[in-house]
């Protein structure tokens, strides 16, 4: 597969097939791929919860998932995601980049996708109940939800006409609109 095809693949998912086990080490060959990203001033200011299993129940009510769909509250316990990452900020380490962030989030994305998995980047969520699930003894704060799991989903990418908000049809395939090449390029 080439990277084109891998990106193209790598779409946020929403509905997932809990019954394929995502283990914790996946979930740390995937924060391997992200430790090997480039960090601003080699800070390296990122760290990672690791959620699978029966702990991933914990985190669920906690997330926020699909704004533009606002008839749905998300997966239903049939299509939950088997695992998450939590990307925290360790402040004592330096501040915040936010493309420092996107180089990992996007990493650990294209590693899932790599071995059939799907994720969906949350960043909607209870920041204070998410804290408060993982007690971290250091000085970090929850910056971004990571879903994963096995796809149980149609998506198909679609050119914008006039309206950017994804939706889905009556046979559930979600539809996202992508701008084209030509609108892109100033």
């Amino acid at each position: 597969m080439t990277l084109k095809e891998l990106v193209a693949q790598a779409r946020s998912t929403r509905r997932f097939d809990p019954s394929v086990d995502v283990s914790l080490e996946m979930l740390k060959s995937f924060v391997e791929v992200a430790r090997m990203c480039p960090s601003a001033g080699n800070k390296q200011t990122l760290r990672y919860s690791l959620v699978a299993s029966q702990r991933s129940a914990e985190v669920f009510p906690h997330l926020r998932w699909a704004g533009y769909l606002t008839d749905w509250a998300g997966p239903d316990p049939s299509q939950r995601p088997s695992a998450y990452i939590i990307i925290w900020h360790d402040s004592s380490r330096g501040s915040l980049s936010e493309v420092d962030l996107g180089i990992v989030a996007q990493s650990i994305n294209l590693a899932c996708n790599d071995v059939g998995l799907r994720t969906c980047m949350i960043g909607a969520f209870d920041l204070a109940a998410i804290s408060a699930l993982f007690s971290p003894s250091e000085p970090l704060s929850p910056q971004l939800v990571i879903a994963i799991g096995a796809p149980a989903e149609t998506i198909s990418l679609e050119p914008l006409t006039t309206d950017v908000r994804y939706y889905r049809t009556p046979d559930g395939v979600h539809h996202v609109p992508k701008r084209s090449l030509s609108d892109l390029i100033v």
